[in-house]
Parts: structure tokens; sequence; C-alpha cells
């Protein structure tokens, strides 16, 4: 994985137990989500048959 998701789950991890906001945390979760999905539309395999 990217550094940029380790740092976003980290700053999930930590808002979710210092300060825990159900909303903050979701859109945090969002964020990290676009993230995976950016990453695996860039490097995909293909199969050729």
């Amino acid at each position: 994985m990217g550094f940029k998701t380790h740092e976003l789950f980290d700053v999930m991890a930590k808002m979710a137990k210092e300060n825990y906001d159900r909303q903050q945390t979701q859109e945090k979760l969002n964020q990290l989500l676009n993230n995976c999905v950016a990453c695996h539309k860039t490097y995909k395999i293909s199969v050729e048959k």
C-alpha cells in the first residue's frame, strides 16, 4: 500500500480513538476508499488469452 493509504489509516484510527465522531470517521473512510480505488485503477494486471 502506498504511504498515503497508511497515513489515512493512521489519521482515521487517531480520530476514532481520541474524539470519535461518526460523520468525520465515515468521511475519512470515504477518502481512504477513494484512494484505494484510484490506485487499483492505475495499477491493474491484464490477462491475455
